[in-house]
């Protein structure tokens, strides 16, 4: 599990947990890189972690790839950003076939997304700026069958607001083709994350309109299906994973439809999106999912947030957790307009970044983690 730890007076730790099938925890560190973004396993046993890494003595924001080993002690971490003072944001690093990296993010200032590829020790082997000022973001990226890359955020043009956004890349970040999608008029509408299905077609999440969006597209880009679900929260939760069965399990947070004001809602999807269940947790407060999974035997697992702690949830393959008090929501899904497909007017360019090595501590903690269930 991967978040973000409270240091008093200093920017959050990043915070990595290792636990066992039970929940038990195996070990947790810290590390001084700030604000962890993404977790992911590697094909030895380790893990690249993505975190921002604030630099007060210039006042401003980088991004830091980590590279663990399968103890989370630090192999490596490089800190990325250029010296125009942009505050450069990351969402996600992942490993790449050839055991190197794809990383994506934004700018605050200047050029909007950023994807950049890096090798086995985290050397830019190229980085794309794409965008104009606060017109465009990044939020999560994969490998395509191809060798190249499929990236999925939001761009922004005058006429409509945030469009969700698709960008796909070749192996040697030359821009292919992207596509935006959106409502008419909403100010906010974007793409959050995505999986790939078991044919090579994609599925993707986000917010239409501030419903959770769910759309299955081929590798061109062709739409297959989208769907809207609930009603509008705006929220910027939202997961979605491919299931073993050709489903899809999604995850967002309901305003409406659970017990309390703020409650995680998970989806069970036919293949061609249909609801096959859904169900709300909570509890008092406000409960958040980050991440859904598929786990062994058609279980699921539910990393989110209650209050200030981390939830971890282990489901059966009904979603239903025996006696706690759940809350089960049967509402169908909504009708809307099919979005209009905009092709917006982003060029790739050139990004030249600086790259320093961060010594990156670690600090093993024993702290109490209640265990917390709905």
């Amino acid at each position: 599990l991967g978040g973000t730890a409270d240091v008093p007076f200093l920017a959050d730790a990043s915070w990595v947990v290792k636990v066992d099938d039970a929940g038990l925890i195996q070990w947790q560190k810290q590390y001084s890189v700030h604000d962890l973004r993404s977790l992911h396993p590697t094909s030895d046993g380790g893990f690249v972690m993505a975190s921002s890494y604030w630099d007060p003595s210039i006042y401003d924001s980088d991004c830091s790839v980590t590279r663990l080993d399968s103890q989370g002690n630090v192999s490596w971490s490089r800190r990325y950003g250029d010296a125009a003072f942009r505050s450069d944001y990351v969402t996600e690093a992942i490993q790449i076939s050839d055991g190197g990296y794809i990383v994506v993010g934004f700018m605050g200032h200047s050029y909007g997304a950023w994807m950049m590829r890096l090798n086995g020790d985290g050397d830019i082997q190229w980085c794309k700026a794409i965008g104009s000022y606060n017109s465009s973001r990044l939020n999560t990226v994969r490998q395509t069958s191809d060798g190249g890359f499929l990236g999925v955020g939001s761009s922004y043009n005058h006429a409509d607001g945030y469009d969700g956004w698709i960008i796909k890349f070749d192996s040697d970040g030359v821009l292919e083709w992207q596509k935006a999608l959106g409502s008419s008029g909403a100010a906010y509408d974007f793409l959050m994350s995505m999986d790939e299905c078991a044919n090579g077609d994609y599925i993707l999440t986000g917010s239409l309109a501030g419903k959770l969006w769910v759309l299955r597209v081929e590798p061109d880009g062709t739409i297959v299906w989208q769907k809207t679900y609930g009603q509008s929260d705006g929220s910027e939760y939202r997961h979605i994973t491919a299931a073993s069965d050709g489903g899809f399990l999604a995850s967002s947070y309901s305003l409406t439809l659970g017990p309390s004001f703020f409650d995680i809602w998970l989806l069970k999807l036919e293949p061609d999106g249909d609801i096959d269940w859904q169900v709300c947790y909570g509890l008092t407060g406000e409960d958040m999912p980050a991440q859904v999974a598929e786990s062994i035997g058609g279980e699921m697992v539910v990393l989110g947030t209650h209050y200030d702690e981390l939830l971890l949830l282990s489901l059966p393959e009904n979603g239903i957790l025996e006696g706690s008090g759940i809350y089960v929501v049967t509402s169908e899904t909504a009708a809307v307009p099919l979005p209009e497909v905009r092709t917006p007017d982003l060029d790739a360019v050139d990004l030249l970044l600086s790259t320093s090595s961060l010594s990156t501590s670690f600090v093993t903690t024993n702290a109490d983690v209640d265990l917390i269930y709905p």
